[in-house]
């Protein structure tokens, strides 16, 4: 899609043409920019609903939102490769400003996208070429789509503009320098309005992949019920909303044709991301000749847009490039960068907390090996004193075994690793005993996420093609359990139980063995408070972008941070549970008071 230009976040009509094809998914195919007229037509319509979904493809994968999302929890941390602006949304440092080149991305996309929607609702209220049936449609994602959006302009920056220059959820077309933000509470208000419309007027399913269909208006519905019910602008009935909504979906699953994957190490598996689990993901382009095998939308493949790009796969991988043998004169890597294994950035790590603590259970929690790799396969022959390592062979291996040490027997490569035969990193070499990431040539290997590998794009440095996923079936119950919590109705453990046996599973067990784990994976509704809650989503969701909202909803950044993130202890303060507004929309607002109080505190 084109970006559309703005100034103060108003959107001035311009939009991509975007036709729908007949294939089961979401197709884009850009034409020309339009003017705003083309909207009175059907086929304008449809086009600008197309255009109003592009704009999450900025706001999941891309460098910026990723950094916004992930780091500066207790789930991830960033690593020496991530410096200045985009590393201090995990060291919360001075470069966290609105002069951050990244900290605008929700909010310039969001309010853009934001009001297209508002065009395709105001168009299709009157259009005459729709017949009812498409009417509904289009105006139910429309609805669905701008109640997102504003969910997550509100809980990145807090009050947000309902009013973008023609009324309040009205589309404009008129450039303007003026804006006042609306409190939280009516944001949410607006919110929770789009996405009951949107509840009860979507289809029961997609009619692609990647549209919105009435299980993911359900599921987001909840999700904003129960993050109002954490903030200043909690309604009393917000918990049992949350609960109500969020069982209504589950109580209803066969009906949408939904359900848990049995393993979930498939939840994630490539080219698995429209299983029945999804509820919701964002789609980049699909070719007829199928997924993830041509992408080159900037037209130069290996340098496709950073800004919209699905780099998630690169960000999470170790430098697993970086462990290297003596072979001659010279010294080669053991596993050469692969289209299996990622390209190397190694940006984001996993923190100490989230290794040992959260996945503190390995063995009857299959999510761990579900999610991580901590073993890497030679990629040459190569040899190590008198042992052979061979292409296939296991080459590089992280012990997490934290009283593991080199034995007397094991060699020590000239870059210090530990070979035995093949390289060997324990815990002591990766981490410092106060749980910061040990920066060193030696220390480029960590735990890698795998969630994201895209082993089908046509080059390694190419950005991935996959749909990143928003919302599943397995949150939707993490949302209910923990809303029960808080009505005291006693659901809590049974609806965490279902996500924890599932998790239980691992192929090849025998019943006896499955049972086994599953009782021993079962929670008792005294072990349930807000803190098990979170636990659970980190061991279920880490690395799935929702954490930092996660952690500020529930009033746990600061804390958990403080606890579990070395790199965000320091300088954490109870204003950076909110980002700042972007200094470019401060600068565009004519009216000194406005200029004056636009800023979020202490920025």
């Amino acid at each position: 899609m084109k970006n559309i230009k703005l100034l103060a976040y108003i959107l001035a009509a311009s939009f991509t043409l975007s036709t729908v094809s007949c294939n089961d998914m979401l197709d884009e195919e850009p034409r020309t920019e339009l003017t705003s007229d083309y909207l009175k037509t059907a086929q304008g319509l449809r086009a600008g609903l197309i255009s109003s979904y592009s704009g999450l493809r900025w706001l999941f994968g891309p460098d910026g939102s990723l950094c916004i999302t992930i780091p500066g929890t207790d789930e991830f941390m960033t690593t020496d490769m991530l410096n200045g602006t985009q590393a201090s949304f995990d060291t919360y440092d001075e470069n966290l400003s609105a002069a951050n080149e990244s900290v605008g991305g929700f909010w310039n996309n969001g309010l853009q996208f934001i009001n297209t929607c508002n065009a395709v609702i105001e168009y299709a209220e009157v259009s005459t070429e729709l017949d009812d049936a498409e009417k509904t449609q289009i105006l139910a994602e429309a609805h669905f789509l701008r109640g997102l959006y504003y969910y997550l302009v509100t809980m990145t920056y807090g009050d947000a503009p309902l009013d973008l220059g023609s009324g309040k959820l009205k589309f404009n077309v008129t450039p303007s320098t003026t804006s006042v933000r609306d409190s939280r509470a009516d944001v949410f208000t607006a919110i929770i309005e789009d996405l009951t419309y949107a509840k009860n007027n979507l289809a029961n399913s997609p009619s692609e992949a990647g549209r919105a269909a009435r299980p993911a208006a359900y599921h987001f519905l909840a999700k904003a019920y129960l993050t109002r019910a954490g903030l200043e602008c909690a309604v009393s009935t917000d918990y049992q909303n949350a609960y109500d909504t969020a069982m209504e979906l589950i109580n209803n699953k066969a009906t949408y044709g939904i359900d848990l994957q049995q393993n979930y190490a498939d939840v994630h598996l490539e080219g698995n991301e429209n299983a029945s689990e999804i509820l919701f993901s964002v789609q980049r382009t699909w070719t007829v000749s199928g997924p993830n095998l041509v992408f080159d939308e900037s037209n130069d493949g290996e340098n496709a847009v950073a800004n919209k790009g699905n780099r998630a796969n690169f960000f999470f991988t170790a430098g697993y490039e970086n462990v290297k043998v003596k072979a001659g004169g010279s010294e080669i890597a053991i596993v050469p960068r692969s289209l299996e294994y990622q390209r190397p950035w190694r940006m984001f790590l996993p923190t100490e907390w989230l290794v040992f603590n959260a996945f503190a259970d390995k063995t009857n929690d299959a999510r761990w090996d579900g999610a991580f790799r901590t073993e890497w396969k030679a990629g040459v022959n190569f040899k190590v004193g008198n042992r052979t390592v061979n292409t296939g062979d296991v080459a590089i291996k992280i012990s997490l075994n934290k009283t593991e040490t080199a034995a007397p027997e094991d060699s020590v490569g000239t870059n210090g690793v530990i070979y035995k035969p093949y390289a060997l990193y324990y815990w002591g070499m990766l981490y410092n005993e106060d749980g910061s990431y040990n920066n060193s040539p030696v220390q480029y290997v960590y735990p890698t996420l795998t969630k994201y590998d895209d082993t089908k794009r046509a080059a390694l440095n190419y950005d991935s093609n996959r749909p990143y996923i928003l919302a599943r079936l397995a949150e939707t119950y993490l949302i209910a359990a923990e809303a029960a919590m808080y009505v005291s109705n006693g659901k809590a453990a049974d609806l965490i139980n279902v996500v924890r046996e599932r998790a239980a599973y691992r192929p090849g067990l025998t019943a006896q063995e499955q049972e086994t784990r599953k009782q021993e994976m079962r929670v008792e509704l005294g072990d349930i408070d807000i803190d098990f809650i979170l636990d659970e989503r980190a061991r279920e969701m880490c690395g799935e972008s929702w954490r930092w909202f996660d952690l500020v909803r529930t009033g746990k950044l600061l804390e958990r941070a403080r606890l579990y993130n070395p790199r965000a202890k320091a300088n954490i303060k109870d204003y950076h549970v909110l980002r700042p507004i972007p200094q470019e929309q401060i600068d565009l607002l004519s009216d000194p008071a406005q200029k004056e109080s636009y800023q979020n505190p202490n920025y």
